[in-house]
């Protein structure tokens, strides 16, 4: 996204985690300190999602929790921001109209790049 690599930003596809009930579990995409996104089937209910991404976040350390979460079934897509307690609801139609949504990508991209 914005022409990001994933390796240039510290991006994990399918970032292990324990929780707390003992069990492990796969973040879809992590990106520390910055977002964690669980996705799931398309037509899949989203408050599953949801539940899996409270859970990771909870067995996160303090310093990697992300500011953003972003659920989606690859046709709709919610984004949570957990500092402004903002929530962006929209479907893969609308991507567009709602991009600017997703501008903390290139922000946090080009600081993180900085020498």
């Amino acid at each position: 996204m914005f022409g990001q690599k994933p390796r240039d930003v510290n991006i994990y596809f399918e970032k292990r985690v324990k929780l707390a009930s003992s069990n492990q579990g796969f973040i879809d995409l992590f990106w520390p300190g910055t977002l964690l996104v669980e996705q799931k089937s398309q037509g899949s209910n989203l408050v599953k999602a949801r539940a899996q991404a409270t859970d990771y976040y909870l067995a996160l350390k303090d310093y990697e929790r992300p500011r953003y979460i972003l659920f989606s079934d690859f046709q709709s897509f919610e984004l949570l921001d957990l500092e402004t307690y903002e929530e962006y609801a929209f479907s893969l139609a609308d991507l567009l109209d709602n991009i600017r949504h997703f501008g903390f990508v290139a922000v946090t991209s080009a600081w993180a790049m900085q020498p």
